[in-house]
């Protein structure tokens, strides 16, 4: 499996800290893909490297849907308004983006 079994805090600098695993969320299909759409060249690569993951599992969780050997991303999308209703397992992926979008922004 190459999702993360437990969510990491990064910090500027690029130290990071092992945390307890992140609260489920729930979040439109639409808002998870406008996230993964404001996200600056090369942050896919740059999240994968470092939650351990591969890329692929990173584009699968903001919606991809090529799953090649078992990757399992921790998000089920279920039919609803704005794309439907994703179910997140673990936020550390989302998390990740977010900061790198406001650091983005600062930029």
């Amino acid at each position: 499996m190459s999702f993360l079994p437990c969510v990491f805090r990064f910090h500027e600098g690029g130290r990071s800290e092992h945390i307890l695993n992140s609260l489920p969320m729930n979040i439109t299909f639409n808002a998870l893909r406008e996230i993964k759409h404001q996200l600056p060249t090369g942050s896919i690569g740059l999240i994968s490297k470092r939650l351990n993951t591969t890329e692929q599992a990173i584009r699968n969780y903001f919606g991809a849907t090529k799953y090649e050997d078992g990757n399992y991303v921790g998000i089920h999308i279920e039919p609803g308004p704005e794309g439907g209703i994703g179910h997140l397992e673990d936020t550390a992926i989302l998390e990740l983006a977010k900061k790198i979008i406001a650091h983005a922004a600062k930029n």
